[in-house]
């Protein structure tokens, strides 16, 4: 288990303000890009990897970067919530996604594995450049 973030996903502009540093956010990127790799070699081993991402929980990091949005409640995600997707990861439900990136906020997780054939089919959940 890898934690990420979605800031391997932000689009850098003029708006960006500083908040999230190249080298987090190249880090981040770097490491769902690794934890593909690892799963796709441990595959024949049984061994599962995932990219995941706590989404915004309030830490020491957040504290003074988030300060503008630190009591606004729908921002943040209870750590409670990462603890519980990691369980779900440990269970095996999502073994078939091993190698893709889940989000314990914004994704619904635990209906995942109902759909682990459209989206290794259509290749979600996963770093790529696309062009349609």
């Amino acid at each position: 288990m890898n934690v990420s973030s979605n800031a391997a996903f932000f689009r850098v502009d003029d708006d960006a303000d500083g908040l999230i540093n190249s080298a987090y956010m190249a880090s981040k990127a770097a490491l769902i890009r690794f934890t593909e790799a690892v799963a796709a070699e441990a595959d024949a081993a049984g061994v599962r990897a995932f990219a995941i991402s706590p989404g915004m929980v309030k830490s020491d990091m957040t504290a003074e970067i988030f300060a503008d949005e630190w009591d606004e409640p729908d921002l943040w995600s209870p750590p409670e919530l990462t603890a519980d997707l990691v369980a779900f990861i440990d269970s095996g439900a999502l073994d078939g996604l091993s190698g893709r990136y889940i989000h314990a906020a914004n994704d619904d997780w635990r209906a995942l594995s109902g759909r682990a054939g459209d989206i290794v089919a259509h290749d979600l959940h996963s770093l790529r450049v696309r062009t349609d």
